[in-house]
């Protein structure tokens, strides 16, 4: 830094005239100017070439995105999660995404200040979880439709929505995510029963209603009233799913309980005429000797040898259990078996 005014140090400064340009540089630099402006036009224009081609292919990316994945083979021995897994807008569907086999199907969510309730699959042979949006779609006021879960955890089969008679029944392949409607004739009000083993058939209760369809507003209070209705006054039918025919079985009334044996020829059957061993063309075989304070385990009474019926307690009856718990009795459906002495459970799931 220098302690010199300004004055003084403008004396030291070249006044002299700036050099002349060096021959053809005007000229040079101007061709450079125009290569640059051709360099970036060409550039510009390549770049706008790869959006219309990749706007042009986006419809072919976006569909080979939502094509269904394969599900994972059976690994033949399926397992539950540690923990299901919580409400989740993101979650797919079984259309978009299908499962594969599923090893549950529960509803989770609540409406207390938000609809979040979702019916979801659990894979059996991978950690997966699926909306089954077929049951979305038959969705009311009054919740989702009855469903029944295969018991090879291939199919889902989705009930009426719960405000109104019913005229089909929807069968959902989790393999693929395809659909196929049931007739059901007359339409009625129905309560899904029971799956066979082998997945052929399904039992049902089917009461007609007077009204055909039950306005949104009353569904709740209407709900409970229908299902006690079909109950006492419902016809027993098999759906063959593999034709689509429902027989009718004729002489029970206000069934309270069904469950395929392990031939999924045969139904064990409570109602008020008792409870009886029938076949899926509604044959009667014999009357079971169930005591009248018990009565059939719902869906899962048979042993997986068809040797033995479960029964539990009548909840009508005056013999009552604790909330969530169960007094299973066996008895003997052949001749050579043994029934165990009563043993008292919880949930019984299968």
């Amino acid at each position: 830094m220098s302690d010199r005014p300004p004055s003084v140090l403008s004396a030291f400064a070249d006044t002299e005239s700036e050099p002349a340009l060096r021959p053809g540089f005007t000229e040079q630099t101007l061709a450079l100017a125009r290569r640059s402006v051709r360099r970036r036009r060409i550039a510009g224009a390549l770049v706008a070439a790869v959006a219309v081609l990749l706007a042009g292919s986006m419809p072919t990316v976006v569909h080979l995105a939502s094509e269904p994945q394969r599900p994972a083979a059976p690994a033949g021995s399926p397992s539950l999660p540690d923990r299901f897994a919580a409400y989740s807008p993101l979650t797919s569907t079984v259309s978009k995404r299908p499962p594969g086999r599923a090893v549950a199907l529960y509803t989770y969510g609540n409406y207390e200040l938000f609809r979040t309730y979702q019916p979801l699959v659990v894979g059996a042979d991978r950690d997966s979880y699926r909306r089954v949006d077929a049951v979305e779609q038959r969705d009311s006021s009054a919740g989702f439709p009855q469903t029944l879960l295969s018991p090879d955890g291939t199919h889902v089969l989705v009930g009426g929505k719960a405000t109104g008679n019913t005229s089909s029944l929807t069968l959902v392949d989790l393999g693929n995510g395809h659909r196929r409607e049931l007739r059901v004739d007359p339409p009625a009000w129905l309560v899904l029963l029971a799956w066979s083993a082998d997945g052929r058939y399904v039992a049902y209760l089917g009461s007609p209603m007077s009204l055909n369809r039950v306005p949104d507003e009353m569904a709740d209070s209407y709900y409970g009233r229908i299902r006690e209705d079909t109950l006492a006054r419902g016809v027993l039918a098999v759906l063959d799913l593999t034709t689509g025919v429902s027989t009718r079985v004729a002489g029970l009334t206000a069934v309270r309980g069904v469950s395929f044996a392990p031939d999924s020829q045969r139904l064990a059957v409570q109602a008020d005429q008792g409870a009886w061993i029938i076949t899926v063309d509604g044959r009667r075989e014999r009357q079971l000797p169930i005591p009248q304070d018990r009565e059939l385990l719902s869906s899962h009474a048979w042993s997986p040898d068809g040797a033995l019926i479960a029964t539990v307690p009548d909840p009508h009856g005056r013999y009552q259990l604790p909330a969530g718990s169960n007094d299973l009795d066996f008895l003997a459906v052949t001749d050579t078996a043994h029934p165990p002495p009563p043993v008292t459970v919880g949930l019984v799931l299968g």
